[in-house]
């Protein structure tokens, strides 16, 4: 369950990201709304994952995962370019990731 709570905290915080340009500068009350709920509901599910998760560990996986499929929501739906340093640094920090999720014995919490 802790690495679904740890999705779910990354897929919310990523809707309420996007949603954010949505909102038209916070002017739109319903799509307000609606981003308060996801940022809200992410920070509880991400709570719920750090009972077994390492804080860290967990952080980076979720910032590291947001900032990934942010980019590549801003290439596709906003046309926003990506050079070859930025496609360079996002391919690290994926490796990064899957290093630390299959190689490191770190992230689960040390009882």
């Amino acid at each position: 369950m802790r690495y679904f709570y740890l999705s779910l905290a990354i897929l919310l915080d990523i809707v309420a990201t996007v949603m954010v340009k949505a909102t038209d500068g916070f002017t739109r009350p319903s799509l307000t709304a609606f981003v308060i709920f996801c940022v809200i509901a992410s920070m509880y599910a991400f709570a719920l994952c750090l009972g077994t998760l390492n804080l860290s560990m967990a952080y980076a996986v979720w910032t590291g995962m947001d900032f990934i499929a942010l980019t590549a929501l801003g290439w596709y739906v906003y046309g926003q370019r990506l050079d070859a340093g930025a496609v360079s640094g996002i391919l690290i920090i994926f490796v990064g990731i899957m290093v630390m999720n299959f190689f490191s014995n770190t992230m689960e919490v040390q009882r």
